[in-house]
């Protein structure tokens, strides 16, 4: 866990390197298209997701870079 500006908005994030996608909050994000996208998780498990957008992320140190996120409504 480490915090991160996303969006312009200081956030805790889980960073997993190994994982394909990266996985956000709705609210968090103010980018993104609503549109049912399914994903598996590591344990089998089919998670929905309710849409796909775009987050400018940014470290302590100033770097940055905006990714590609699918969007959960829910927590």
């Amino acid at each position: 866990m480490t915090r991160l500006l996303v969006d312009g908005h200081e956030r805790t994030v889980l960073v997993d390197s190994g994982c394909t996608d990266s996985i956000a909050y709705s609210p968090v994000c103010e980018r993104f298209v609503k549109r049912s996208v399914a994903v598996t998780t590591v344990g089998g498990e089919r998670l929905i997701c309710d849409g796909v957008g775009r987050a400018m992320v940014e470290t302590s140190s100033g770097q940055s870079a905006e990714i590609p996120v699918l969007m959960l409504s829910r927590r």
